[in-house]
């Protein structure tokens, strides 16, 4: 008498289910019928096949010139190859002119974007809007007409606050930066806070995007010789700040700074647990990146953080480059998983760092398809949350 796999025993089936080698594999055995749909589904099951992944990093999205933006694949992605443009994502925008959409930074599957000219008529202001990756789903914020100078950009989710999403943008005002939040399902944005003075000493922001982390959204700032921490509470929106007593610079001053580095080549990430920061500190003249990380627990204002780690970048920067081309680190970004950074070359490479071994990995497609001209914005999701979906998805398949 043959055996059919209705006749195995649950726990046979997990080893089996355990054993294939991939998310695209795994999905279409989820497929193959109900009971092996309800075996695949479980988060236990889930956390075993891929321990080390608690988040998933999706893709990049990046405007070309402001001429329009992609979805560009990583290294060993369950997502389909290709490019997509971001004014798709967007209600009433499909006849529009590509450079209408900007992104501005990503948080678990949700993506902000900053639309340009969108119903001018009926905005007079900075649109923004939300895009849910997951259930794409898209929406148009209220005009925002607290000024145009926005730096700062953080999104918030669900799990992050008692709103399905919160945004947060910082705004250079004449005298001072300033906060402003919109609550989902709120009919306006918040009035202004006020965060750090544009006064003297001078706060010069150094990335855009937050790294939101331990109920907090965080942006690093810098003044004169110290660098600064802005804290935003993610579920009452307080405000606070710390100032760090390490690292301080021995070189000379470069942007009219005290600091060894420059703009857009240093910035915060996290520790690979998600519960601590770590400030990311290029130094141009050793080829390398220099790690200090925030003491647990935090304890207030002047931080003493520990330099804890060095990614040699000389091995990358030191290979023959394209005509033309100048070896030197043009971005470091965070948006690449918690404990990694995304090193981004002037020639059109970039890489993915552990911060924890200093190990780098090459990202497929970037020099090729051109993404490298503007603000990288990386999608990164929780896996489980991110393979449910993939696999509520596949159910109709399901026909037993």
């Amino acid at each position: 008498m043959s055996m059919t796999t209705d006749m195995l025993p649950e726990d046979i089936i997990l080893e089996i289910l355990a054993r294939v080698p991939d998310a695209p594999a795994l999905l279409r055995c989820a497929a193959t019928c109900k009971r092996w749909r309800a075996l695949v589904a479980n988060p236990l099951f889930l956390r075993r096949r891929w321990p080390d992944l608690a988040y998933y990093l999706l893709g990049f999205f990046a405007p070309k010139n402001l001429n329009g933006g992609d979805e560009g694949p990583t290294p060993r992605s369950a997502v389909a190859a290709g490019h997509r443009l971001l004014r798709s994502f967007v209600p009433d925008a499909a006849g529009l002119p590509a450079d209408i959409v900007y992104p501005l930074t990503s948080q678990d599957g949700l993506l902000l974007l900053r639309l340009f000219n969108y119903r001018p008529k009926q905005t007079g202001g900075v649109v923004l809007a939300v895009r849910n990756l997951l259930a794409g789903t898209c929406v148009v914020l209220p005009p925002f007409k607290w000024g145009i100078e926005s730096v700062g950009h953080a999104v918030l989710t669900s799990a992050d606050c008692r709103a399905s999403f919160k945004v947060l943008t910082i705004v250079a005002g004449k005298t001072d930066y300033e906060l402003h939040t919109f609550v989902a399902g709120q009919p306006s944005w918040s009035a202004p806070t006020k965060c750090l003075s544009r006064a003297a000493p001078k706060f010069l922001i150094m990335h855009t995007d937050a790294v939101v982390c331990q109920g907090a959204a965080h942006w690093l700032f810098c003044e004169s010789s110290s660098f600064h921490v802005l804290h935003v509470d993610a579920e009452t929106g307080r405000v606070s700040s710390t100032k760090l007593t390490s690292p301080i610079s021995s070189g000379p001053p470069v942007d009219g700074l005290d600091l060894k580095v420059q703009r857009g080549r240093r910035r915060l990430a996290t520790t690979t647990d998600g519960k601590l920061l770590s400030l990311c500190l290029y130094d141009a003249a050793l080829k390398q990146v220099e790690i200090w990380t925030q003491p647990a627990p935090a304890a207030g204002h002047g931080q003493d953080w520990p330099r804890t780690g060095v990614i040699d970048l000389k091995p990358i920067l030191d290979l023959e480059q394209p005509q033309g081309a100048v070896p030197y680190v043009w971005q470091l970004r965070r948006r690449c998983g918690n404990g990694k950074l995304l090193i981004m070359l002037a020639y059109r490479h970039a890489y993915i760092a552990n911060l924890q071994t200093g190990t780098m990995q090459e990202v497929d497609n970037m020099s090729s398809s051109g993404y490298i001209t503007g603000d990288v914005v990386g999608v990164e999701i929780d896996w489980t949350t991110f393979f449910m979906a993939r696999l509520a998805s596949a159910r109709k398949l399901i026909t037993i």
